[in-house]
Order: structure tokens, then sequence, then C-alpha cells
């Protein structure tokens, strides 16, 4: 299991200064409440894991918006070994380029929703949509025989979307996730990771963990 240690946070805190509370052993709570375009909180774990590796990352996303049209996003991506959190802060659209693959979901908010109660996938294989609108979701990201998968979860069944793409990265990769603002003032997302498959790099153990186990120890972050 990956315990809280192992991970490594960035981002302006609203409030805290992107202090970590001791609510949950497997939850961090990514939070703001000003449109500021920096107030985001990024997370990346420590270790890096080698070989084929399969994260799932979950989300809860408050559905008390304060302004209409594409919420903020949560995006999930694999990131090179050396990396560390605060190089995933761009707030310039270059955030892509940085990661080894990457996919968020997004949703749009207005009432009536009309035709827009719909969830909408992008990543790094290109996109998809499902319908009704999913304020909690499950993402996946894979490396699996160098290339890259991603998916999304509806009713325990988890979809591929897009064509995978293959990879130059081979080495260990670290699983992160951040926010997109979408020039939004609010967010807060709920999430819990999950590593389904990976060795340790650091450690040269063998430890995947059964789908669906919420197997990352994971702390709180405010931002």
């Amino acid at each position: 299991m990956i315990t809280k240690a192992e991970f490594d946070f960035a981002g302006n805190a609203v409030s805290g200064a992107g202090r970590l509370l001791s609510e949950s052993d497997y939850q961090i709570v990514l939070e703001s409440s000003t449109s500021s375009a920096d107030q985001f909180g990024v997370a990346l774990t420590t270790s890096a894991y080698s070989g084929d590796v399969d994260f799932e990352i979950s989300y809860v996303q408050d559905p008390n918006f304060t302004q209409t049209g594409y919420q903020s996003q949560l995006i999930a991506f694999l990131a090179e070994e050396d990396a560390n959190a605060v190089d995933f802060t761009q707030t310039d659209g270059t955030f892509e380029a940085s990661t080894v693959g990457w996919l968020k979901s997004k949703v749009w908010d207005s009432d009536p929703l009309g035709g827009m109660d719909v969830t909408y996938l992008y990543g790094t294989n290109g996109g998809s949509s499902t319908s009704p609108r999913y304020l909690e979701m499950s993402l996946r990201v894979q490396r699996l025989n160098n290339q890259i998968h991603t998916f999304y979860k509806v009713s325990d069944d988890w979809v591929e979307f897009g064509t995978p793409t293959t990879t130059t990265s081979i080495g260990p990769l670290k699983l992160g996730f951040r926010v997109w603002k979408e020039y939004k003032e609010f967010h807060k997302f709920t999430v819990t990771a999950t590593k389904l498959s990976g060795d340790d790099a650091s450690s040269g153990s063998s430890s995947p963990t059964a789908a669906g186990t919420p197997a990352e120890t994971i702390d709180r972050l405010l931002v």
C-alpha cells in the first residue's frame, strides 16, 4: 500500500497554504473558492512503478456550483520517475505535454440542464461522452505493452475510450492528479486512488491490488 508519506503535493491553497489534514487515510480533498487560475492542488506519488502499470482514480465532485457552464475538472495522469508535483502546476494549457498520459471528465451546469446532461471524457487517446452527467466517477489510466490506455467506469464496467497510443516512456512511472479550473471560482473533489498493478521501482517488489479495493493510503489536502 502507498502511505500518505509517499505523496508529494503542490499548488496554492485558499486556506492553510497546502496543509495536510488528517481526516482520512484514503482521501484527498482538492477545494477552491476563488477564481484565481493558480488556486488548485496537485498530488503525485513519490514512488515510481515499473512494468505494466494500472491505476484507478475515483472522485466525488461537489454539486454546489456557483457559476454555470463547464465546471472544473479532475485530471489523472502518469509522469516520469524524476517528476515532482510542482512540475504540474501550469495554468496556461501546457500541462498535458508534461505527462506520459492523461485523462479527465467534465460536466456542464445550468438550470435546466436540457441536452447537457452528459459527461465528457478527454485524454491522451482522444475523447468520448456518456450519459447522464456523473458527479461521481472512476477513471483509469494504464500503460500496457508500452501503450497508454484510458477508461471510465459505468455500472461497475470499465469502458475504454479513444485509440491506445504508443509511449516511448518505458521506465518507472508515477501517478498524479490535479484540477483544471475552467475559470471557475468553486470546486471540490474528494479523491481516492488505487494501484491495480505495477512494481515499486524503489524496492523492486510487486504488490498488485485487486480492482475496486481502496489500497492507496492517501491523506487530505485543502487547496
